[in-house]
């Protein structure tokens, strides 16, 4: 309805019609308040009812949640699916729960707790300070009032401190915490070889009727969905910039006003032989290493080789073996008192020594290169680029709201706006909802085309906003519904599958197999890598090192047991890409806690803290929920919910 109002409705009918529409809706409304609302609520909870006003309300917010959450990439039908709505009942009704154990229990937060808790939300700042009418005017976009948030935020500060009590009490021992770093730091020597996957394709044979038994057994699989091609106009500043061709003055003009740009900074190549002098050495040490340094600083300027001392005397790891080259030198890289003394020296100057928090330092200018100035004709692409990107923003901001007037104005075409506007109409590639490519990859655009006005009620879709610099305006052109694609169509696919399905299941049993006679003694390693034309590889003995291509081994080599004294452990797993890896455990090593740091040990307490106070919290929400009388309306829900 409000469609057909869209095309044909404008000025005086327009305002006939909104009359006729309002007269009756007041007096409806007029009545509902009178009468009052009488509704079932959805669920039951110890008493207290969850209405279904409140369900929609929260169904509302939560496939808005998952909507930014996937950018758009979800299937309709989830959203809408009694799942989906069965799963956001039981979270009220689990919040319902825990909101009566913690009131019953007077976990509260205080008015002058909720006050700074207020007052000190970034939202609600401005310049900041607290804003009260920024404050009242956010929570009525978000349809709050100022009550209504205030005992949101104390409930949820109740739940809070409830689940900050119960996760505080778990706590970890140092044994336990020990065990589990030498688990941690174990290393595990492993040789392996992967058997290809295709090791047995040629093998393999299908029976005449296999492809289509498949085929209707599993037809779900084979699903064509919804599909579109669409019609599309783009207004960005990328494409604005390319029709704009610079003149000369406006090249000269922006080049004069940004010389600093085009200004190559002053540098220099120096060298330095570092001795060493930590924050809290005594006066004798120090003393120590600036007659070391002295004496090196004369030898260098007696002729010996400065790169030479530095390979002898420098504690800088970084520079020594490069004789203490460290390459060219700007300014703000450096500490300021070793900056200074770079940029007052001259070329071939050996200075020092220079104090700075790292100790004493002699240098060695070995180049230096004056600022310099890039001419016009240099840079002119990157002025012609500056001038360009200008001049279209500008036109953007112009041409923006004609955009989105004449495709509003003119729902049947894109032409208008082509044309007024100098656009290209272009059309996309075939794309679903869930996935496209070119200008169907942006999530935006494939809403907009899959939404009623545009899909059946043949419309322009509004002006979509891609970025702050792009705007897109498309409409249907091919649509095809979702539909069984046909055997013919998909036969080569399922055809390689089975094959696939079954060369693996025969590479596994021969894994298998060999694994068995490597342990039971009925061949070597040795010997079946010889036969087989393999190559074993050593795999890295640390966990953490093991690349994660070869993830699913490593999964398998740590979690076997050692092996006995002096003997090997053969066994192997099936690789994700359909390889099937053989491997030969020879030796396990534990883990030594005693090198580890402090460091170590706190961030692994803390994790396992965090690991057992989450298991307790949800414990006590398993033992509130087993001892609550509640119940949950799921007809009604299923029939009362408003399809998204």
């Amino acid at each position: 309805m409000l469609t057909r109002i869209r095309e044909r409705a404008s000025g005086w009918v327009a305002w006939v019609i909104v009359i006729l529409i309002t007269i009756p809706f007041a007096l409806w409304g007029i009545q509902s308040y009178f009468e009052g609302v009488s509704e079932t609520p959805i669920a039951t909870v110890n008493g207290e009812e969850i209405s279904l006003y409140a369900f929609q309300n929260q169904l509302s917010s939560e496939r808005q949640r998952v909507l930014q959450q996937t950018e758009g990439n979800y299937d309709p039908a989830l959203l809408n699916s009694d799942e989906f709505r069965n799963r956001v009942a039981e979270s009220m009704v689990s919040t319902r729960l825990v909101t009566q154990y913690v009131r019953a229990r007077n976990y509260r937060l205080s008015d002058a707790q909720l006050e700074q808790r207020i007052r000190t939300t970034p939202a609600f700042l401005r310049a900041e300070e607290f804003d009260p009418d920024l404050y009242r005017n956010i929570l009525s976009a978000n349809g709050f009032t100022p009550q209504a948030y205030e005992e949101a935020e104390r409930q949820n500060a109740a739940i809070a401190q409830l689940a900050n009590t119960v996760t505080e009490s778990a706590f970890v021992t140092v044994p336990e915490i020990n065990r589990l770093l030498s688990l941690q730091a174990q290393t595990r020597a492993v040789d392996y070889v992967l058997l290809p996957a295709d090791r047995f394709a040629a093998e393999i044979k299908l029976e005449p009727d296999e492809v289509a038994q498949h085929y209707q057994d599993n037809l779900a699989a084979y699903q064509q969905p919804a599909r579109l091609q669409v019609e599309y106009i783009e207004l960005s500043v990328e494409r604005l910039a390319s029709r704009i061709t610079p003149s000369a003055a406006e090249l000269s003009d922006l080049y004069q006003q940004t010389l600093g740009r085009y200004t190559q900074a002053e540098t220099r190549k120096a060298s330095h032989i570092l001795f060493s002098v930590g924050a809290d050495a005594d006066a004798a040490t120090r003393a120590q290493m600036l007659d070391q340094a002295e004496s090196v600083l004369a030898a260098a300027r007696a002729g010996a080789d400065f790169a030479e001392l530095a390979k002898q005397h420098s504690a800088d790891p970084g520079s020594k073996q490069q004789g203490g080259d460290l390459g060219v030198v700007a300014k703000g890289q450096m500490v300021a008192p070793f900056e200074e003394a770079v940029f007052a020296m001259r070329e071939g100057e050996i200075r020092g020594p220079i104090e700075t928090q790292f100790g004493f330092h002699l240098i060695k200018l070995t180049a230096l290169s004056e600022a310099q100035q890039q001419p016009l004709a240099e840079v002119r692409e990157q002025v012609a680029e500056q001038v360009r990107r200008a001049r279209a923003e500008s036109l953007f901001a112009e041409h923006r709201e004609a955009f989105q007037n004449l495709v509003f104005e003119n729902p049947h075409t894109l032409t208008v706006a082509a044309e007024d506007l100098e656009l290209e109409i272009k059309q996309s590639d075939w794309f679903t909802a869930q996935r496209g490519e070119g200008i169907a990859s942006e999530p935006p655009v494939r809403r907009a085309a899959f939404n009623e006005e545009v899909l059946n009620d043949d419309l322009n879709s509004a002006a979509i906003e891609l970025g702050f610099d792009r705007l897109v305006a498309l409409r249907k052109h091919v649509y095809e519904a979702a539909r069984e694609k046909t055997l013919d169509e998909v036969r080569a696919q399922i055809e390689q599958r089975l094959k696939a399905q079954q060369a693996a299941q025969k590479l596994k049993q021969w894994g298998a197999q060999l694994v068995a006679d490597l342990n039971a003694g009925k061949s070597r390693w040795r010997q079946l890598l010889k036969d087989e034309k393999l190559e074993s590889k050593a795999l890295p003995e640390a966990r953490a090192q093991v690349p994660p291509e070869l993830t699913e081994l490593a999964d398998s080599v740590f979690a076997r047991l050692s092996p006995a004294p002096g003997t090997t452990a053969y066994n192997g797993v099936a690789m994700r890409n359909g390889d099937y890896a053989l491997y030969a455990l020879k030796k396990v090593t534990a883990g030594d806690v005693a090198n580890l740091d402090e460091a170590q040990h706190a961030t692994l307490r803390r994790q396992l803290l965090a690991r057992d106070g989450s298991q307790l919290h949800q414990q006590l929400l398993q033992t509130i929920l087993k001892n609550a009388d509640f119940s949950i309306d799921r007809e009604q829900i299923r029939n009362s919910a408003t399809v998204f």
